[in-house]
């Protein structure tokens, strides 16, 4: 079960924003570094077989990153993940025009809304390779449970 754990990734792949009061989290379910389906077999990074029957998971402290950078954390929003759901919708009254990433305030863990490596100036994206490598600094020597 840890091997499966520390195996399994979650990708927060993006946000969508549709006007200013529709917000909803797309996640994509990762084993292995690939998209997962429930109830096919697999192999682990150890030529096990593994049969992923079900996945159920909370999130919480969710940070948005939108309109030129600005950060709001969605207060009371806690999404209860499954890995055959990809589209979570959040009832929002946040005012929100252009979503540009999120956080998640407990967790090293962000995301972008698009495509950092492809930006034509050679700086426009440093600050979230920093960001990388500022998380991974901070959590490399942590023991992992």
């Amino acid at each position: 079960m840890k091997n499966f754990i520390t195996t399994t990734f979650l990708a927060l792949s993006c946000v969508v924003s549709f006007a200013q009061n529709t917000l909803s989290l797309e996640l994509t379910h990762l084993f292995n570094g690939e998209e997962f389906a429930l109830n096919q077999n697999y192999t682990d990074n150890q030529d096990r077989a593994v049969k992923i029957t079900s996945t159920r998971y909370y999130l919480s402290s969710i940070v948005v990153i939108h309109d030129g950078a600005q950060e709001t954390a969605l207060e009371d929003v806690y999404i209860l993940g499954e890995g055959n759901v990809t589209n979570y919708p959040i009832d929002s009254s946040y005012n929100i025009n252009s979503v540009e990433g999120i956080k998640l305030k407990n967790k090293p863990i962000f995301s972008v809304q698009y495509h950092p490596e492809s930006n034509p100036g050679p700086q426009d994206s440093v600050y979230l390779f920093q960001e990388f490598i500022n998380n991974m600094k901070k959590n490399a020597k942590k023991k992992r449970t």
